[in-house]
């Protein structure tokens, strides 16, 4: 796998746009991070539900989808996913569903339904916040809680409806 790639999302580049960097609570989608440099200050943006559970999702939203417009899904519930900047060891060491920790069965049973999208989204940033006060970052993790808070507030299934209509319409 190549550098800065998500080990379950192929394709995910973590590569700075711009010259701000990222700050650990920043959120937004996956496309509006990704415009901050993340490899310079050690941080990574971490998808909330995970990249892998969002896709299987969207998969399992809608049948008979062809080749092209499955892939126009995968690249737009991913790019549109919201994510939460945190250092990435505390990426690796605390999030349940980093990289190898992110089963085939557990993207499967996180995305099976809203409400198991939500619940893996209540999981695994409890899991990240216990790590970050347990490690000593408090203000981390205070700006980390309010962008959970935030990030709640959205709709993930109707993020995932949107992309399918866009891209069933795109590549009829």
């Amino acid at each position: 796998m190549a550098k800065g790639q998500s080990a379950t999302v192929p394709g995910n580049q973590q590569a700075p746009l711009s010259g701000d960097d990222l700050e650990c609570g920043d959120f937004g989608t996956y496309a509006k991070l990704n415009k901050k440099n993340a490899e310079t200050v050690n941080m990574e943006r971490d998808h909330v539900p995970s990249g892998g559970a969002l896709v299987r999702r969207a998969l399992k939203s809608k049948r008979g989808m062809s080749t092209a417009q499955k892939d126009c899904v995968e690249s737009a519930v991913t790019r549109h996913g919201q994510t939460i900047a945190i250092p990435a060891w505390i990426h690796e060491k605390y999030s349940q569903t980093y990289k190898s920790k992110n089963t085939e069965a557990r993207m499967n049973r996180d995305g099976a339904s809203p409400e198991a999208m939500n619940r893996a989204r209540g999981r695994n940033t409890a899991a990240i916040h216990a790590g970050l006060i347990k490690e000593g970052l408090h203000k981390c993790a205070a700006k980390y809680a309010a962008a959970v808070e935030e990030i709640k507030k959205v709709d993930i299934q109707e993020n995932i409806n949107k992309a399918i209509k866009k891209c069933c319409k795109k590549y009829r």
